[in-house]
């Protein structure tokens, strides 16, 4: 019952990228982390781990600085999903799970590139549940649920679970280490 004349405008558009850009495949990811320690060589394996929209957890195979596409996906065996991941250190993967637990891969080596083991590392406190987690070289800082930042201490080659949390901010949402 208006007399105004009103138009319907639709945009169609396409998504285009160039670059160096290689894919991996139509695997749909929602994190990923690239190892920090600088390869050894243009053959030296390079540390990919990722984790899927279903949470669970996968290391890229086969990944070179000479090969960055790597070769295939290794799933990696977990009892439940998870929602952060992040290669620190001397291969050192960190990742929270969907409970809000925190969770080191051990024994990951060039004969075993996705580990062997998870160690679970108990949370800074009684109900605390972890949401986000990044590794760097020698510190790994987590965000709670509640937005509280913490660092885990005593890190170390001996010790790389560490010994204890500390609350170190409020009012954070997300942290990188580098």
């Amino acid at each position: 019952r208006s007399y105004v004349r009103r138009r319907r405008w639709v945009r169609r558009c396409q998504v285009t990228t160039t670059g160096p850009w290689l894919s991996v495949g139509e695997l749909r990811l929602k994190d990923v982390s690239v190892q920090i320690d600088p390869p050894e060589g243009d053959t030296s394996p390079v540390g990919v781990w990722a984790i899927s929209l279903d949470g669970s957890i996968l290391c890229r195979e086969g990944v070179t600085s000479s090969l960055p596409q790597g070769n295939s996906w290794i799933h990696v065996p977990t009892d439940q999903p998870f929602v952060s991941i992040s290669v620190g250190g001397d291969n050192n993967v960190w990742s929270t799970a969907f409970d809000g637990s925190a969770w080191l891969r051990g024994g990951i080596s060039p004969s075993y590139p996705s580990g062997q083991y998870w160690h679970q590392v108990p949370p800074p406190c009684k109900g605390v549940q972890l949401v986000q987690i990044s590794a760097g070289m020698s510190q790994v800082w987590a965000v709670d649920q509640s937005k509280n930042l913490w660092t885990r201490e005593g890190i170390s080659k001996a010790c790389p679970e560490g010994q204890s949390w500390k609350l170190s901010s409020r009012n954070v949402r997300k942290v990188s280490v580098g």
